[in-house]
């Protein structure tokens, strides 16, 4: 109801156009839902490679490990800071920086280590013996016991605002993958179309996933599929996002 609410005190003037990529796709879904309820009107609902199902199925193969809720819940946790990680950084071996995650104790130590990843402070390598030195060594000099070489100047206080907006974004990631795991379809449904647009490629471990994510369940009209080329990462970008944003143009004038 948040950003519901925050729309309507921006803009007033109806019908709302609705957009939402990935996680957004959740948010806009549930956004279109509650402002036809209220007997707003919702002229269109585009969602870029994401829906309810989309997620489920990732969530459901990444907590199989886990028998208990707090345990899927840790798993998430961990599987949302590894792909925090590709926002930065070549992320080689996925099982292993999971594997780390998981040895550790509380959120923020796994969010402090997913940080200094981003950095390049800490390495990781195949060896577990070494993998172990090298988060202790962190851990060391974070909390002091290891004495830098240079003195911190400016380029150090720059460093460390970076650090606290990333520090702002991982949180509100792990929140965000928490949402879309607790977030379930009620008795209400869209009254409209849905225009997915999403890539080519099949998901990992999607199993019975549909081409439509599902979508044909949370609306009462039909979905509109389009398909790109690129990752769920990356086809909003460059070539495959001047598409995409070519699409959506076409999508809103069809519609005015």
């Amino acid at each position: 109801s948040y950003y519901k609410n925050a729309v309507q005190m921006y803009d007033q003037e109806q019908p709302y156009y609705l957009i939402g990529y990935s996680f957004g796709s959740l948010v806009a879904m549930e956004m279109a839902i509650q402002l036809q309820e209220q007997g707003s009107e919702v002229g269109c609902l585009i969602l870029l490679d994401g829906g309810p199902a989309y997620f489920h199925s990732q969530f459901k193969q990444g907590t199989q490990a886990a028998s208990q809720e707090e345990e899927k819940l840790v798993y998430l946790e961990c599987g949302a800071l590894v792909n925090f990680l590709q926002m930065y950084a070549s992320i080689p071996n996925h099982h292993l920086i999971m594997k780390i995650l998981l040895s550790l104790k509380t959120t923020q130590e796994r969010i402090d280590l997913a940080l200094d990843m981003t950095f390049g402070r800490v390495l990781v390598s195949p060896n577990p013996a070494k993998s172990k030195w090298l988060i202790a060594k962190e851990k060391m000099k974070i909390r002091g016991f290891l004495t830098p070489c240079k003195s911190y100047g400016f380029g150090d206080a720059a460093e460390e605002i970076i650090r606290l907006k990333r520090l702002e974004a991982a949180k509100d990631f792990i929140s965000s993958v928490h949402m879309a795991y607790k977030y379930q379809r009620t008795s209400q449904k869209f009254r409209g179309d849905i225009h997915l647009l999403r890539v080519k490629s099949e998901l990992p471990h999607s199993g019975n996933v549909p081409l439509d994510y599902g979508l044909k369940d949370w609306c009462t009209g039909n979905v509109s599929l389009r398909f790109y080329n690129g990752t769920h990462e990356s086809f909003l970008q460059e070539e495959d996002g001047e598409a995409v944003a070519k699409d959506i143009t076409q999508i809103i004038q069809d519609l005015c």
